[in-house]
């Protein structure tokens, strides 16, 4: 008998329509679909959760363990060979790509690995990433139905599990899957060992009705039923229009994802000859014979399931039913990419029909051991067993402890050169401000350090037997490492000798490096020094007092002090007026009309935007129309502007896509095919926003002069935006000087500093940086 999951429903949210699927294993073994159903969706977003409750409660299937799908625009998957003889496991090697990731981009992912056929000798993996901002928007809506998630699975592993079942040819011969929705396309490759390949692209069933209802000029509505009806997708072959157009990019990213595909598997007998058109876009009328005749595959609508439901379209439920059978019957190489919280309790749920059986094997034989009189000795043994894990419990605990106080051992000791950096710090001030005035302009200084084995602060003082005695305390030693490309060292002579000079330091002098390290930069001719300072042993407590007693400082430091803090005023004046050149040259709003005479503070209101954001939109469509240029009807902000309750973003967002568009039409681009507003990325400095950008991602189309003057025109500086990613690939054979580009490009906000008042020093109305000048001017103050 197998243990886990007996039955599960599958939950697929598209775009119109929701799907459930619910699948259930009989006591036999077989698998059947007990219920199937869809619900088309209304227009407003607000009103899909109770819709949604009501539905699942009127199918009874509240509380049933459901599984959901996590669409490959989501997911990075990282494919990798281990080689043959590496002890690894799978899940050692995916452990560490995972930790060379969160190095690399200090960001957090949950992850999974399936392990599928390769080459001779060598293992092939396959690295499932997920971010967890992805992650919790995939689980929003069904955590707000109330739905019982027991897995989140890529979508690409739900078809490719069904198709194992109910659509792949005869063998094991690998099969293109092309999931079609209404704005992406997710293609994956499987074969009955289970998932190869995936690719996920920006071109769906929408994309064709857009282009349809273009040529045609009708509705996106009446577009997608002429083409689920008597309007075939057109040869790419035939005279241009928008919906060869389309079908061409459509064929072009699907022979892109093959060929990546027999990149990493490049043996005849992985080399894919048949098709499943599943999803909203699988009926699309022509697109089996396109793929036959340009990618010479043999394509077919996904068969009809074995479903409960007046249509049981193989199209239209795959993913559910993918999802559900996944559910109670995972395949060769399940992957999860769920939560930690929802794996441990889905573990635990799956385990609690074994913990059962071993409870009613144990009572068995407890029962055996009564009837035959042995309880006794069942007992005594049981107490020796008891005793012998609790004595191998208290020796893991006491391993721990050592464990943790040889840690806390390195750690403390770890941490003593800070500690003392930070305990002396206005005597580092001191050297570091005389060796700065005497230093070249071309040294530079790269560490400070503490000489290892003095003072140490961390460490308990314990007095030697014998006699009392009273040693002189032995000062701070420093190590000032730097580079210098005076051979002859003039300005680190310079150097010791200032330092020689000051009341605080006992001997300066050059350190002598070790034999055969004697390192040095060819390119900029480069000699490294070391500089060994030892301070007076009375000045080492923060120089609170002198020898005298008087609690003031020696006249010489009170002036170098003060000499210090008015240097630090006037570099805090200069970073400010070089901050406000900045914000000058590079802001991109510089008039009132370029945020619609708004002033972006707390007091606008959803109100505001929507008025904007009409007449954005009015304006922008009057100009395309005249000027014969193709654009997004919604700007791209269709699908935030219900969510995003941050009106001031709203708006910049907003102003950055009309000044970005107005500078493409400028230009003369002929055709923008997506617009795209990502989240906004605030820079600080400490606890104050010192700068905002606000990204927008856009494909258009156009000739490499048109190309080139967009991009002279983004810098230009009554407008400037930043680029910050671009691709390029030519949109059509036949048109050498046509180009697909996507952009993306970032608007520069600078909110308004604090007052300087707030940032002074305390020497009257110059303004300072941080709250240590502050700190200064008091010191001075009582010098």
């Amino acid at each position: 008998m197998k243990f886990g999951i007996q039955r599960a429903i599958g939950l697929d949210i598209g775009r119109d329509a929701i799907k459930v699927v619910r699948a259930e294993r009989r006591r036999n073994g077989k698998v059947v679909f007990t219920h199937a159903a869809m619900v088309r969706l209304p227009g407003e977003t607000g009103t899909l959760t109770p819709i949604i409750q009501r539905w699942i409660d009127s199918l009874g299937l509240r509380g049933e363990p459901c599984i959901i799908a996590i669409p490959g625009r989501s997911i990075i998957l990282k494919p990798m060979e281990i080689e043959a003889g590496d002890p690894r496991t799978t899940r050692q090697v995916a452990e560490l790509e995972v930790e060379k990731l969160r190095k690399l981009t200090n960001e957090e992912v949950i992850f999974d690995v399936a392990e599928v056929p390769g080459p001779a000798g060598t293992r092939t993996v396959l690295l499932f990433m997920v971010r967890p901002d992805a992650l919790a928007a995939t689980l929003e809506l069904p955590l707000e139905i109330g739905l019982e998630i027991r897995d989140v699975i890529p979508s690409s592993i739900a078809h490719a599990r069904l198709a194992r079942e109910y659509a792949t040819t005869a063998g094991n011969d690998p099969v293109v899957i092309l999931d079609i929705g209404h704005k992406t396309t997710e293609l994956t490759v499987g074969t009955r060992d289970g998932l190869r390949f995936f690719r996920s692209f920006d071109i769906g069933a929408g994309r064709f009705a857009e282009a349809l209802a273009l040529e045609r000029g009708v509705s996106v509505l009446q577009a997608n039923d002429l083409l689920l009806g008597e309007a075939a997708i057109p040869d790419p072959d035939q005279p241009h229009s928008p919906l060869t157009d389309t079908a061409k990019a459509w064929l072009a990213e699907v022979g892109l994802s093959l060929a990546i595909y027999r990149d990493r598997f490049p043996h005849d007998t992985d080399t894919p000859h048949d098709a499943i058109l599943t999803g909203g876009g699988a009926r699309l009328k022509g697109l089996p014979d396109l793929l036959a005749r340009h990618i010479t595959l043999t394509a077919s609508v996904f068969p009809a399931l074995p479903l409960p439901a007046e249509d049981p379209d193989g199209a239209t439920y795959s993913l559910a039913a993918g999802l559900a059978l996944s559910g109670i019957t995972p395949g060769p190489a399940p992957v999860s990419l769920a939560p930690p919280a929802m794996r441990e309790l889905r573990s635990r749920l799956q385990d609690r029909w074994l913990w059962a059986g071993a409870a009613g094997l144990l009572l068995a034989a407890v029962l055996t051991l009564v009837a035959g009189s042995n309880l006794a000795t069942a007992h005594a043994r049981h107490q020796e067993a008891e005793t012998q894990r609790q004595a191998e419990i208290l020796g893991q605990l006491r391993a721990q402890l050592a464990s943790l106080t040889l840690d806390n051992g390195l750690l403390l000791k770890a941490m003593e050169p800070a500690c003392t950096l930070a305990r002396n710090r206005q005597v580092i001030l001191e050297l570091l401000h005389s060796t700065a005035e005497t230093k070249g302009t071309t040294d530079w200084f790269v560490s400070l350090s503490t000489v290892p084995g003095t003072n140490n602060l961390l460490a308990t003082q314990t007095p030697a037997p014998g006699p009392a005695t009273n040693p002189p305390p032995a000062g701070l030693q420093f190590l000032l490492r730097g580079y210098t490309p005076d051979a002859r060292f003039y300005s680190v002579r310079n150097m010791i000798a200032r330092l020689q000079k000051n009341p605080l330091v006992l001997n300066a002098d050059l350190l002598e490096e070790p034999a055969g390290n004697e390192e040095v930069w060819t390119p900029l001719n480069a000699i490294p020094f070391t500089l060994c300072v030892q301070t007076r042993p009375n000045e080492i407590p923060e120089l609170r007092a002198t020898e005298d007693g008087s609690g003031k400082l020696p006249a010489i430091i009170r002036g170098e002090l003060a000499a210090a803090i008015r240097d630090q005023e006037r570099f805090t004046r200069h970073i400010l007026s070089s901050w406000n050149e900045i914000n000058r040259k590079c802001s991109t709003f510089k008039k009132s009309t370029d945020l619609f005479n708004l002033a972006l503070g707390k007091d606008v209101s959803l109100i505001d935007f929507r008025v904007a954001y009409q007449e954005t939109q009015r304006l922008l469509r009057l100009q395309a129309k005249q000027q014969n240029i193709t654009i997004p009807s919604d700007l791209g902000l269709g699908d935030i502007t219900g969510r995003d309750k941050n009106v001031r973003h709203l708006l910049l967002q907003l102003a950055t896509i009309r000044k970005l568009v107005r500078i493409t039409f400028d230009q003369g681009v002929s055709r923008i095919e997506t617009l795209a507003p990502l989240e906004p990325e605030p820079q600080k400095f400490g606890s104050l926003t010192v700068m905002e950008q606000y990204p927008v991602r856009i494909t258009l189309k156009c000739s490499l002069p048109v190309l080139v003057s967009v991009l002279q025109a983004l810098g230009n500086p009554d407008h400037f935006m930043a680029i910050r990613q671009a691709a390029i690939t030519r949109a059509d054979l036949t048109v050498p000087d046509l180009l697909n580009v996507t952009l993306e490009v970032t608007s520069m906000v600078f909110p308004d500093l604090p007052d300087a008042a707030t940032l002074s020093t305390g020497r009257g109305p110059e303004a300072g940086m941080d709250t240590e000048n502050a700190d200064q001017s008091t010191l001075m103050r009582s010098l």
